[in-house]
């Protein structure tokens, strides 16, 4: 009497389609599914993408605080006022030098002491200048062909609210009538704006007056 062994059935299934395995296979023969391989998802692109926009955001933000810190540095120089030279302080003029006592000693009289007292400097108000290589309109309101009438002229025209300078026509070019001494009041870019000076004017000067365009020999 033969006795004939039977091999226990494997207790493996495929978990697709639920054919037996032998314990050592890895893949189902049948449908070709892994039985006991574990298959590893490759990882999310998702995450590496979160990455680098993250990266991208850093180095976006980074260079907009740079840009503003640099733009905020120009604005405060910009604002920052320069400061200005103190202005020079114009030379006083020496005082004139008192005038010494003369003394004459006589053979047959006492000696005798005599003081000459200088004349007081004539003061007057300020009398205005053309500046050098200047060239622009201005109101004429006197010709003279010597320098003392032009500033007497002047010094009338002050005292009657008006701002007058004198203009030696030796220096520059004006038609001024070929005097030599002009008497003026403004410096204007156009000739527009010296005609609305001389009619603002009125009865301050009751002399000659007209417009001419002055330019630096």
């Amino acid at each position: 009497m033969s006795t004939t062994t039977t091999e226990p059935a494997s207790r493996l299934h495929c978990p697709r389609c639920g054919a037996n395995l032998a314990p050592d296979q890895d893949w189902c023969l049948e449908c070709g599914a892994a039985a006991t391989t574990r298959i590893l998802r490759p990882p999310s692109w998702k995450l590496a993408a979160a990455i680098v926009l993250g990266v991208i955001a850093a180095v976006v933000v980074a260079t907009v605080v740079v840009v503003d810190a640099l733009s905020g540095d120009a604005h405060r120089a910009a604002a920052t006022p320069s400061s200005a030279p103190a202005p020079t302080a114009a030379a006083k003029p020496k005082p004139a030098p008192a005038a010494t006592a003369t003394a004459t000693t006589p053979t047959t009289a006492t000696t005798s002491a005599t003081t000459t007292t200088p004349a007081a400097p004539t003061t007057g108000p300020a009398i205005a200048s053309w500046p050098r290589g200047r060239s622009a309109w201005t109101v004429v309101l006197a010709t003279t062909s010597s320098r003392r009438a032009a500033e007497q002229r002047a010094r009338d025209l002050i005292a009657n609210g008006v701002r007058a300078g004198i203009l030696d026509a030796s220096k520059f070019t004006i038609d001024a009538s070929g005097a030599p001494f002009v008497v003026f009041t403004g410096q204007f870019p156009s000739q527009d704006g010296a005609v609305s000076a001389e009619s603002r004017l009125g009865g301050r000067a009751p002399s000659a007056v007209f417009v001419a365009q002055v330019s630096p020999r």
